[in-house]
């Protein structure tokens, strides 16, 4: 049985808005970098895990390609924001933070658009008018 798309994405919704809550009870005893590196530890300890999930999966669990770069780069790209959202989290509102840093998507579909030739639909411009919107209300 394969689950409905809304439910995993209901479970992610869920699941990052506990990750921006936890995250902020940990900087009232841990600086940023000391999160980044629990964090860290913690997302290794997951590598079993997933290779319990990729038994008999007819792909090499460690592909060496360019989309293993890739990987890497997102990997990057992520601890950096990471650290910048952990200090940032540190000093303000987790509501504030967490909603202002959630307009990333905007910059995912931009990318796409240059350098995949992905075109956003009308309702993806109204939305990042909403959104730019909604974000600065929030920051003022």
């Amino acid at each position: 049985m394969q689950i409905p798309t809304w439910v995993l994405l209901g479970i992610s919704i869920g699941l990052w808005g506990l990750w921006g809550f936890a995250e902020k009870l940990a900087l009232k005893g841990l600086a940023p970098y000391q999160v980044q590196v629990v964090m860290a530890v913690c997302s290794a300890m997951l590598i079993p895990l997933y290779m319990y999930l990729a038994r008999g999966a007819s792909a090499a669990l460690w592909p060496l390609t360019i989309y293993s770069g890739y990987c890497v780069l997102a990997t990057l790209a992520g601890a950096g924001a990471g650290v910048c959202f952990l200090y940032a989290l540190g000093r303000g509102s987790a509501g504030a933070v967490v909603a202002i840093t959630a307009v990333y998507p905007i910059v995912t579909a931009l990318l796409s658009f240059v350098f995949l030739g992905d075109v956003p639909e009308l309702t993806f411009w109204l939305g990042v008018i909403l959104t730019v919107s909604g974000v600065a209300l929030i920051a003022h």
